[in-house]
């Protein structure tokens, strides 16, 4: 999930939320008004994303049962986040955790080397912190060294579905058979995609961004089986402002994102219909946000866990000085 910033002392990087093309960093505009919460998540799981990204994986994640108990985890504001990684020189894009939280997959940017490898955080519980960062050598031999990927991780950790380059692009997919196993890419792509790609926990529905690098809009793709491509694209009605890093919940009712607010890019939300239209306008009404009175600051790639009661999101933190941005991986519940 992809970001375009003015980062002083990297010049201008692709990377996070609004994209590679011609777009500069302008100064963000006021949020529209939104209406009502997240809808009912109705049953499976919710990681990955693409970034929350995106919450891919039908089988082998946490379930989540219908009925009004589903609706409310979709509901309710987050306490404030926590820093669990810094990736320091390197900047992290296109996140997706799995559903026990052991393993984040994500983009990780050298703005030095002008790489962007498809990488994974690890940790042996949730009480112990993230190793350093590991490139996953079997899917990034998919994508040339100049490509820049995005990708969403199933919830079990067992399928990942990945692009090489800005959309629209073929859509890749790759399985291993257990978390120690060597990912194996299949040889033919599984539709055509935008930008930031993310999928249901069920696998038939998938967002990407279109155009990204000038005014960023979430596309949804449709299949009618685990067997079957990804048809064409369809738009996402309803959302009329620039909205990036899309991460669906488990049933594809609500659409996480990133949109630019006045005090920078805030993790946002819109509800979905049985059309995949938006239901109100995109709101950040109780998603994270960073301390009161910090300046310069972009939240951005959120994903969330299957029970929709924690997020993971990437956030860029800029010194007033004029130095260069740091990048953090964040976590939140609620």
């Amino acid at each position: 999930m992809r970001w375009l910033l003015g980062l002083v002392g990297f010049g201008t990087v692709c990377g996070l939320a609004s994209g590679c093309g011609g777009e500069s960093r302008d100064e963000p505009e006021a949020p529209k008004a939104a209406a009502g919460s997240p809808a009912a998540t109705t049953g499976g799981s919710s990681s990955g994303g693409s970034g929350a990204g995106g919450t891919s994986g039908g089988t082998g994640g946490a379930a989540v049962t219908g009925g009004a108990s589903a609706m409310q985890r979709c509901e309710g504001s987050f306490g404030a986040s926590q820093t669990l990684f810094n990736f320091k020189a390197a900047i992290g894009s296109s996140l997706s955790v799995t559903a026990d939280e052991l393993e984040v997959f994500y983009v990780h940017v050298n703005p030095t080397a002008n790489t962007h490898d498809i990488a994974v955080l690890k940790r042996t519980s949730k009480s112990t912190a993230f190793s350093g960062a590991t490139v996953v050598s079997e899917l990034q031999a998919t994508c040339a060294a100049e490509n820049y990927p995005s990708l969403d991780v199933s919830d079990d950790g067992l399928r990942m579905y990945f692009t090489c380059l800005d959309g629209p692009a073929p859509l890749r997919f790759a399985t291993r058979a257990s978390r120690s196993a060597a990912w194996v890419v299949d040889a033919d792509p599984i539709g055509t995609v935008g930008d930031s790609i993310t999928v249901s926990g069920d696998e038939l529905t998938a967002v990407a961004v279109r155009d990204l690098s000038m005014n960023a809009r979430p596309d949804a793709y449709v299949r009618a089986s685990l067997t079957e491509g990804f048809g064409a694209a369809t738009a996402v009605g309803g959302v009329d402002e620039t909205f990036l890093n899309p991460d669906l919940s488990y049933d594809g009712r609500v659409l996480f994102g990133a949109i630019r607010a006045a005090e920078g890019y805030r993790i946002s939300f819109v509800s979905l219909d049985d059309d995949l239209a938006a239901m109100a306008l995109p709101s950040t009404v109780g998603m994270p946000a960073p301390p009161p009175g910090a300046m310069l600051v972009d939240d951005y790639s959120p994903t969330f866990t299957p029970d929709c009661r924690s997020i993971y999101f990437l956030r860029s933190t800029r010194p007033s000085d004029g130095g260069g941005a740091t990048y953090t991986l964040e976590y939140a519940q609620r």
